[in-house]
């Protein structure tokens, strides 16, 4: 992969970055075309392509714990996300796989597992979602 996201601990008690609570770094980091934003979302990515993003955590994100944006070829796997409005979502994205990861909706009202938009080709397997309000939603995806 050309970025890797590994073993990374956040959680809303922060009230930071996940960079900035890691490394005293500012919350948006520019590689090449690629933009990686941490805040509200847990990581998004913006047209970003061929990441690894594996054994991270994410406890109560007010928004979506893992967010890929017109992003392809990325593999979410190994990640424990719990408590987050939304676990792992993905808009305008192909061939993306999701394996592996463990979401749960814990003490969270309105929660949703995973959640694919405007997408197509994607794999999802051996994930494991457990008290979810909605598992997985797919909308205006194909071939998934």
């Amino acid at each position: 992969p050309k970025m890797l996201f590994r073993d990374f601990y956040l959680t809303r008690s922060c009230k930071k970055s996940l960079l900035q609570c890691c490394f005293s770094l500012p919350a948006r980091k520019a590689h090449g075309s690629t933009q990686i934003t941490f805040g509200a979302d847990g990581i998004q990515m913006s047209a970003s392509n061929d990441t690894l993003i594996l054994n991270n955590t994410f406890i109560n994100i007010d928004n979506v714990a893992i967010h890929l944006l017109g992003s392809n070829n990325n593999t979410v796997t190994k990640n424990n996300l719990e408590s987050n409005f939304r676990g792992i979502q993905i808009i305008n994205g192909m061939e993306n796989k999701l394996m592996e990861n463990n979401i749960s909706g814990g003490t969270l009202v309105n929660r949703i597992g995973i959640t694919l938009q405007s997408s197509t080709q994607n794999k999802i397997y051996k994930n494991k979602l457990k008290e979810n309000t909605e598992g997985i939603i797919f909308f205006l995806s194909n071939n998934n």
